[in-house]
């Protein structure tokens, strides 16, 4: 497969997206379609080989996209119809060519599937736990209830040996983690609990549990903490919530282990969602070899997109401020008349960088062309302000930093310029690929079923 160098994988993926769920091309028409049935609005075919767009699927296509299948506009309707005969041309291409996906897009169809498996193994776990407890007249179905006790129940027939030295050790490292207060922001919460445990190098394969004829070392309960979402991470402060976190990861690894994710799902919705999955990473790679890898983005092309318009690639005025909202007019004018003198402007200044959770306060022209030029006219440890913004707010403004736009010379702005002309030039090139590829599948669309009266609207 092509390679495309200096470009992010996700660029492409989104770059790909970007025109598979919008701006689809325009729909074709032909006579040859009214002998279509109503319940098929559009149709492609290579040879033998026939895609159909039916009513059904314009309707779940556009619920997807948070949209109320009876009630869709003919411009709606049109627009959803476009992009599933985009999917749909490139599954007829895909079906001949076979393109190998990129290593990383196998490695994460590959996750994609075995999370399937997870939860399906999970969901079946629930559902046999739920029928146990209706059959004895237990009412209990919140899913942390009902996980609890299956994790308990399963390790209870097969108990972990544990090393009680090391867990202790643990149980002390993480016990050491900043606990967040209850007076904590949300930012104050997160930076707590994205501390990681100190533990030695040489600690990190020994072995905690043993469960099922399998370890579970440190470096397993390290990856667990890693992959938890941080603000869901909880303090643990002794060994019993240690071995608590430990347990439920065996749980897991063991249904994970009998999920067995090479076999076919027997979800439908799995069978769809691995499918979509498989079908993206797929136009993806059609999308590479003959799209993307194609966009010339050599010095001369770049140079003379710069050329263009060389105004566009300036650099905006921009400032870093500190900004104080005060509930009077006579407050706001003490704060200001503190902070014009060097001592005060000091002292704030110093204030805001010492802050742990401190996000700098960044504004420019494109943003905020007037209040950036009134901050590039103060200058660095300039005040602006008071501001009357309604009747009880009026803003203080401290300039840090601020700097004027200026003109930015083709070396300078080469980066900017190449990713601003492979990313429309992509999209464009895709978007001709797309409606050439529907064309030369004799692209149909069934106007009577497209009309107001279409089943289902």
């Amino acid at each position: 497969m092509p390679v495309i160098p200096m470009l992010p994988v996700g660029r492409l993926v989104l770059l790909a997206c970007a025109v598979l769920a919008g701006a689809p091309g325009v729909l074709c028409a032909s006579p040859v379609a009214a002998d279509l049935p109503d319940t098929v609005l559009a149709q492609l075919r290579d040879g033998a080989r026939v895609e159909s767009v039916t009513v059904v699927d314009v309707q779940a296509a556009a619920r997807r996209r948070g949209l109320t299948p009876d009630a869709l506009s003919p411009a709606q309707a049109r627009e959803v119809l476009g992009t599933l005969l985009d999917r749909r041309a490139l599954r007829l291409a895909n079906a001949v060519e076979h393109l190998a996906w990129a290593p990383q897009d196998s490695a994460q169809y590959r996750d994609f599937a075995a999370q399937i498996a997870f939860e399906a193994a999970l969901d079946s776990a629930y559902a046999v736990e739920r029928a146990q407890r209706a059959a004895r007249g237990d009412t209990v179905t919140h899913p942390a209830v009902l996980g609890a006790a299956m994790r308990d129940a399963e390790l209870a027939r097969r108990p972990p040996n544990w090393d009680d030295g090391l867990v202790a050790t643990l149980a002390a490292a993480f016990a050491a983690l900043p606990a967040p207060a209850p007076d904590d922001g949300l930012v104050q919460r997160a930076r707590k609990l994205a501390s990681f445990p100190a533990v030695a190098a040489e600690d990190t394969d020994r072995i905690i549990a043993t469960h099922a004829g399998r370890p579970f070392t440190v470096r397993d309960l390290l990856g667990e903490w890693r992959g938890m979402r941080v603000l869901d991470r909880p303090h643990l402060d002794d060994a019993r919530q240690v071995k608590e976190l430990i347990r439920t990861a065996l749980y897991q690894r063991l249904l994970r282990t009998q999920a067995r994710a090479g076999d076919a799902p027997a979800r439908p919705s799995d069978v769809q969602r691995l499918r979509d999955r498989a079908e993206g990473f797929a136009a993806k790679a059609w999308a590479v070899r003959h799209v993307f890898s194609q966009v010339p983005r050599d010095s001369l092309t770049l140079r003379r997109e710069y050329d263009r318009e060389p105004s566009r690639w300036d650099l905006p005025a921009r400032a870093e401020i500190v900004r104080r909202y005060l509930p009077t007019h006579a407050g706001a004018d003490d704060m200001a008349a503190h902070l014009r003198t060097r001592a005060g402007a000091d002292s704030l200044a110093a204030f805001d960088r010492a802050l742990p959770e401190r996000v700098p306060g960044i504004i420019d022209s494109r943003s905020d062309s007037l209040l950036t030029a009134r901050c590039v006219a103060a200058g660095p440890l300039g005040i602006v302000g008071p501001d009357s913004l309604d009747a009880g707010a009026w803003r203080v403004v401290l300039v840090l930093d601020a700097t004027a736009s200026r003109p930015r010379p083709f070396a300078e702005a080469r980066t900017a310029v190449e990713r601003a002309w492979f990313d429309g030039e992509s999209e464009r090139r895709l978007r001709a690929a797309l409606d050439a590829l529907r064309r030369s599948y004799g692209e149909l669309v069934n106007e009577r079923a497209m009309a107001p009266g279409m089943p289902g609207r």
